[in-house]
């Protein structure tokens, strides 16, 4: 869908638990695509996310008052593959979401993450790259907490859906080992509490409603950036 020249996605969230998770995973299985990047023994792929904010946290605050139009900033790794870091720009209102991306090389990785960005402000092409240059300098964007998760996702072409599942959403303060394979976590939902996602373009096909069965389910308002800052603000964090 697109607004003012700017293409959105339907993004729907619902809390399932457990049991129910496993019900849809296996009915999602006999009816779409697995995603490629799936393990397939162990049945997920790690998401590990590290989100910034201004020195103001207005996308902190955003969130908590969902004001309008929202946007964050965030770096992302999938697994312990430090060779591939993306930067990422997730745009929202109310139920349509759009998300524009690059990839980084360690050195810029660690550029944006220490603000020594100046030089590659000037330095980069890449549109998304030089827009967070700009805001670290201007607004102060610094790293604030890593998001980490296990990701089973299901693609389907009619509609451009996708549906993901997210088990064991958790946090880390320790921002500094975003890298590494080993940091502390703290889980952000209560246990045995997870969360299913739907993005589609212009329609949802009824065969995929069906399957999951939505309106048996309670849609979520549902930040894991602002449930992973209020987790870590509870445990001492930032």
């Amino acid at each position: 869908m697109s607004k003012s020249g700017v293409h959105y996605r339907n993004e729907l969230k619902y809390f399932v638990s457990a049991n129910s998770l496993d019900v849809v995973e296996n009915r999602l299985k006999n009816l779409i695509h697995l995603d490629p990047y799936v393990d397939k023994e162990k049945g997920f792929y790690i998401v590990k996310s590290l989100y910034f904010d201004d020195y103001d946290d207005t996308c902190l605050n955003h969130n908590e008052y969902s004001l309008g139009r929202r946007k964050k900033y965030r770096i992302r790794m999938y697994g312990n593959n430090a060779e591939l870091i993306i930067l990422e720009k997730k745009e929202k209102e109310n139920s349509m979401s759009r998300k524009t991306s690059c990839k980084l090389s360690k050195k810029q990785y660690h550029a944006l993450f220490n603000g020594e960005v100046e030089r590659l402000y000037w330095e980069t092409e890449d549109e998304l790259l030089k827009e967070f240059s700009l805001q670290i300098m201007l607004k102060r964007f610094t790293p604030k907490v890593v998001i980490k998760y296990e990701r089973t996702a299901f693609i389907d072409f009619p509609g451009n859906v996708r549906v993901t599942i997210d088990r064991n959403i958790s946090c880390s303060t320790q921002i500094n080992r975003f890298l590494d394979s080993d940091y502390t976590v703290i889980p952000i939902l209560e246990k045995g509490q997870h969360l299913l996602e739907v993005k589609y373009d212009e329609f949802l096909p009824d065969y995929i409603k069906q399957v999951i069965q939505l309106d048996s389910l309670e849609q979520a308002t549902f930040s894991k950036y602002y449930m992973g800052r209020i987790t870590s603000q509870n445990h001492g964090g930032i």
